[in-house]
């Protein structure tokens, strides 16, 4: 009672801080001798960090297992197709010996045996004559090279193109016809146009090369083409979508790729694990998880990646042999769309990788009936001969040709008089132009005044077309002619003309000796004839859930790439808890007394607590911030490209990119809360104090995510270290009119304070917190609690909203 002034023993089992009138109770993992009076250690803390540990450990390893299984499943797909490639080589291999002994037959008016069991050429008497030994050998040796190169890559190409096809039942091939397209930008003050009534059209089936000097205006023509484009830019004409007038690309994006002049895709991942999730999440949903594996393992075979699948992409800054371009363009392919757009796809490749790479698009677009338009710059002549239609553009945006490849030299011979008996055809064009850009205009408007039939939809119909299938019919209908040029001497043209005669690319026996694409059920996707061709329309890209599952999915393999930078985090938010922590080690605080109670301890302060939470705020934010901004700020390259094909759920990547980082953020405070508690030992329990910390890491790395969006990567580690600190010092310690009151620091600090003074109803310290030093206020734990909650939602929403409506044009 009040007139009782003895001191109660505190029994075992409890702990009794100064200024109590009742014990508290110790759990099982706290050590509680009579007597005690100092907070314990709570020792479930260690437990709770051990078993986190733990479990992260497992988390890590069940990824790399789960990663490497997968990547087991694409290998046996792969060792699958290369067993019946080379069983369908050996055979093409004899039946095109056979076929070479009849025409050397023919040729030379001899009677030869055709191959034996073996495969081996025989001549009557068991061999050629010695006179006639080279030549057929030779013409086996060439006809069985070459049928081997396209029949490797026969079945992965079957399967690409019936992956297309088969969403064609929810989208056509794209015939796209552009007139009087003009661009008008605003330019110090005055307007400037840098496109002037570009017209043309790009078909499917064919890759069309949009060609011209530099500072002609190719990349604007694409960007504008797919408006992709500032909102201040002025887009004039009419374009016309497989005869629909008033659409937009963009209203289409769904159906396109788009392969930008930047390689973006994710580095932290191999070359498989990029394409593979582009499939998952564009590929429609109903296709079965096998069949989208499949399409993956067929989309790297054709685009030449096989040996490379499994390694990690990385920056480009070392050589690992992965050609990013190549990956690019696969990441697109996985989609399955109807056509696809590359700006500058040869740019910084060595002349054999980009002839390669343009063989490799004009082979899918004209199996699959893809429109294909590249930008492209000073093409080599095997790359100038494989292109179907050009588009060329002079400096200012002035169209001076637009039609097939193959009737451009005639044209510029005819209209402009330029000279093509020596030297590469696509560069003298290019300097043509550039010498004689007024000729090239007029020349293009009196072609165009002269045919004007040449520029309407049906001239430009793939119907007219009589070099590549027309869009529409069956491939098997069709008979693929292997259209890369080989060099000859003038001796072996006869070799040449025969190779260019032989069908080296059989549809039905490669879809035959290829795994045909089926549902879970075992349900045939597709005809016999091979047409994949589902029952019904394919449902759209993956659900919300499913994107979220995928993107949340890809946030930890990413940054299970960057383990040694989340350790080295780890362990500097250790170090930054113990050197502040050192401001108030074993001091206890125990307010100011009522009297008659006096203070005995000479090492009391009424400042601790704000000022031991200022210090430790500090810390988080210095220890910290840098890694806040990887979620969103570096990846915003990434987001554009994924956003702009229309099938990425905005919301969806944005909560997975945001959950992903809770497992970084949940170890960190838990070893930083550990040595924090240890080294100040508050008058709190450690679970309130570990709820405190990790609410002030989320809202250290809300706020650094919302900044990193708008400050650019260079600056963002700095700037948003900067930041936070200044944040920190906002906790009310001492109290600043007008900022204390706008940051979560100030309310994560009260809560402390509130959990600090349930215990001290012998003190003064609610009036001293409350007085105009401190401005604070007790008992309003729930209050705090949500304002600081509040702050941390409010900071997301800042950066989802900035994220998604800030470069609207880099998301279209």
């Amino acid at each position: 009672n009040a007139e009782y002034m003895g001191l109660y023993p505190c029994p075992k089992g409890y702990w009794c801080p100064l200024g109590t009138k009742l014990p508290n109770k110790c759990h099982a993992l706290m050590h509680c001798p009579q007597g005690n009076v100092d907070p314990p250690y709570d020792y479930s803390s260690i437990v709770a960090a051990g078993l986190l540990d733990i479990l992260i450990v497992i988390g890590v390893v069940y990824i790399f297992r789960r990663r490497r299984m997968w990547w087991g499943r694409v290998d046996d797909i792969f060792a699958e197709q290369t067993c019946a490639e080379e069983l369908q080589a050996a055979e093409a291999a004899r039946k095109l010996q056979a076929e070479a002994v009849q025409h050397f037959e023919e040729e030379h008016n001899v009677s030869c045996n055709g191959p034996d069991e073996h495969g081996s050429m025989m001549s009557n008497g068991d061999r050629l004559p010695d006179d006639m030994a080279v030549l057929p050998q030779e013409i086996v040796n060439e006809i069985t090279k070459t049928h081997r190169e396209a029949v490797r890559d026969s079945p992965a190409y079957a399967i690409l193109e019936r992956g297309i096809r088969a969403n064609r039942v929810r989208m056509m091939p794209m015939h796209i016809q552009f007139e009087q397209l003009s661009v008008m930008v605003p330019f110090k003050g005055a307007p400037k146009q840098l496109l002037k009534g570009i017209t043309g059209a790009i078909v499917p089936g064919h890759v069309t090369a949009i060609m011209g000097p530099s500072g002609a205006g190719k990349t604007v023509f694409m960007t504008s083409l797919l408006n992709k484009v500032e909102s201040n830019w002025k887009l004039t004409g009419k374009l016309t979508i497989n005869g629909a007038e008033g659409s937009t690309l963009s209203e289409y994006q769904h159906m396109m790729g788009y392969v930008p002049q930047d390689d973006v895709m994710h580095p932290e991942l191999t070359v498989m694990e990029n394409i593979w999730f582009s499939a998952e999440n564009r590929l429609p949903r109903d296709w079965s998880p096998e069949d989208r594996l499949r399409y993956v393992a067929a989309v790297i075979k054709a685009t030449g990646l096989e040996e490379v699948r499994h390694v990690i992409v990385g920056n480009g800054a070392e050589p690992n042999g992965v050609n990013r371009k190549r990956v690019c363009i696969a990441i697109e392919l996985a989609a399955a769309p109807a056509a696809v757009f590359l700006d500058e796809p040869t740019t910084g490749l060595d002349a054999a990788t980009a002839l390669d790479l343009c063989y490799l698009l004009k082979d899918i677009a004209v199996r699959s009936q893809l429109t294909v338009a590249m930008v492209i710059h000073q093409p080599r002549v095997e790359i100038w001969e494989s292109l179907d239609e050009v588009l060329l553009i002079a400096p200012g945006g002035r169209t001076v040709y637009q039609g097939p490849q193959a009737e451009a030299q005639d044209y510029f011979v005819r209209n402009i008089g330029l000279d093509f008996s020596v030297g590469n055809p696509a560069d003298i064009i290019l300097d043509g132009i550039t010498a004689n850009q007024e000729a090239c205009e007029k020349a293009w408007d009196l072609f165009v005044e002269a045919n004007p039939d040449r520029f309407t939809g049906a001239a430009h119909s793939t119907a007219q077309r009589d070099d590549h299938p027309v869009a529409g019919d069956s491939i098997n209908d069709a008979e693929i002619v292997h259209h890369r040029t080989h060099t000859r001497a003038e001796d072996n043209r006869s070799v040449t003309e025969f190779l260019r005669n032989v069908i080296i690319y059989d549809n039905e026996n490669s879809r035959q000796n290829t795994a045909s694409l089926s549902n879970d059920d075992g349900n045939e996707l597709h005809h016999q004839s091979g047409e994949l061709e589902p029952k019904a329309p394919p449902a759209a890209h993956a659900t919300f859930a499913r994107q979220l599952m995928l993107i949340h999915y890809r946030s930890i393999l990413k940054q299970s790439a960057h383990l040694g930078n989340i350790l080295l985090g780890v362990l500097l938010s250790i170090a930054a808890a113990a050197i502040m922590g050192t401001a108030g080690v074993r001091t206890v605080n125990v307010g100011m007394l009522i009297s008659p109670y006096s203070l005995l301890n000479p090492r009391h302060t009424i400042y601790l607590i704000p000022m031991m939470m200022m210090f430790y705020l500090i810390a988080i934010a210095s220890s910290t911030s840098a890694s806040a901004i990887r979620a969103l700020g570096e990846d915003r390259q990434q987001y554009w490209k994924e956003a702009s094909t229309g099938r990425t759920n905005k919301l969806a990547y944005f909560l997975a990119m945001t959950t992903g980082e809770i497992y970084r953020l949940l170890i960190t405070t838990m070893h930083f809360a550990l040595v924090a508690y240890f080294m100040w030992n508050p008058l709190i329990t450690f679970w309130w104090f570990f709820l405190v910390l990790l609410l002030a890491f989320f809202a250290n790395d809300s706020q650094g995510a919302m900044l990193g969006l708008v400050i650019s990567p260079k600056h963002a580690p700095l700037l948003t270290t900067v930041a936070a600190v200044f944040v920190s010092l906002l906790n009310g310690f001492p109290n600043i009119p007008g900022l204390t009151y706008i940051g979560y620091s100030f309310y994560l600090t009260e809560v402390t304070i509130n959990r600090y003074v349930v215990h001290q109803e012998q003190t003064q310290t609610n009036q001293v917190y409350e007085d105009g030093y401190f401005s604070y206020t007790v008992h309003r734990l729930g209050t705090d609690l949500g304002v600081a909650i509040g702050i941390i939602v409010l900071y997301r929403i800042v950066a989802f909203m900035i994220m998604t409506l800030t470069n609207r044009n880099k998301q279209r």
